[in-house]
Formats: structure tokens, sequence, C-alpha cells
């Protein structure tokens, strides 16, 4: 186990040479944090990466994946008792995959308690042009503060599929949450 956070920045690898962050079979890897106001498990300008089996805890967010880190593969992952965000992809990542994940007990940190969430909301047309991903066969649960899916604007070309999603934004000071929020060019937040 590891305690603290961990930080991969220009990673670089291909189809034939990728990075994987894997479990030894039988073990249970968790990365535990200091704290709900502290740290992620951060990928910055990293390709070709696959993080499959681990466990994230008690970070302020779970696994951020950012800086043009195209092709990012999360599964059978377990993020769990998080500060803010389970899983957040950001600028300008294309062609990732989260799968099989088990995302829950999120928004411990008062606010922002989404499951997946993809894009910024700067407003920033580079930073929040996300695409060509897939979600699939998550569990989202017990999430306050946040929806369990949120795509912001200039995320696109998303599949998502196969997920269970339960107990979301059972905070009673947030209004308009729902277990999925898509923002786009249609004037307001649209909420399922």
């Amino acid at each position: 186990n590891i305690t603290g956070y961990l930080i991969f920045r220009n990673i670089t690898g291909t189809v034939s040479t990728q990075t994987t962050l894997q479990n030894y079979p039988g073990e249970v890897v968790t990365i535990r944090g200091p704290g709900y106001n502290l740290g992620s498990f951060y990928l910055d300008n990293s390709d070709y990466m696959t993080i499959d089996g681990i466990n994230v805890t008690f970070l302020n967010q779970g696994i951020v994946v950012e800086g043009d880190s195209d092709n990012v593969t999360i599964k059978n992952c377990e993020v769990y008792n998080i500060g803010q965000e389970g899983i957040h992809i950001s600028k300008g990542s294309d062609n990732f995959f989260v799968e099989n994940c088990k995302i829950h007990d999120l928004g411990h940190a008062g606010a922002n308690g989404e499951g997946l969430y993809i894009g910024t909301g700067e407003g920033d047309p580079v930073a929040d042009y996300i695409g060509f991903g897939t979600i699939r066969g998550n569990t989202i649960y017990d999430i306050s503060g946040g929806e369990a899916i949120e795509l912001k604007p200039g995320a696109h070309d998303l599949l998502i599929e196969g997920k269970h999603i339960y107990n979301v934004s059972n905070v009673s000071d947030y209004s308009g949450l729902g277990a999925i929020e898509v923002f786009g060019n249609f004037g307001a937040a649209q909420t399922w």
C-alpha cells in the first residue's frame, strides 16, 4: 500500500509500449492520501497508460487525467472516500476508457463530489475539448454535492453505457443536480 499521492508527468508510450499500473493477482493495492483537502492520483501529459485494479482513497480528488493525456484506460479500480471528484478527465485528453470501476462516497470536502467529471467548466475551448471516450460498466453511488457523471461544454463523442447509479446528491443545499448532467449549447444544463 502507498500512503501519500502519486504524480505521473510526461510518460510517453505507444500502442505497443504502454505503461500499466496494476495490482499483482490476488493482491490489493491501495493509494491512501493525506486527507480530503489534499492531492490526487495525477496523470499529466501522459499517453498510453493503463491503471488496472488500483484502489484510491482519502484524497481531495481521486484519479485526475489532464494535460493532453491521450489513450488512458482506467479499469477495475475502486475510488472511494474522496473530498471532491472520483475521476476527473480534462484539458485536451482524448481516447479514454473508464470501465468496470466502483466509485463511491464522494464530496467529503463539502462540494463538487462528482463521480466522473469530464471537462473543466472554465469555458476554455482547449481545456474542455475532451472526446472519443468510453464510460462503461461502472457503479457510482453515495455522491454528496455533485452528479454521478458530469459532462462539461466541449465534451464530445462519448459513449456512456451499462452503469449503475444510486444515492446521488443527498445534500439538501444543492438544487438541480441529477445522476447525469450534460452542459452544452442548449442554454442550460440538462440533468437526468
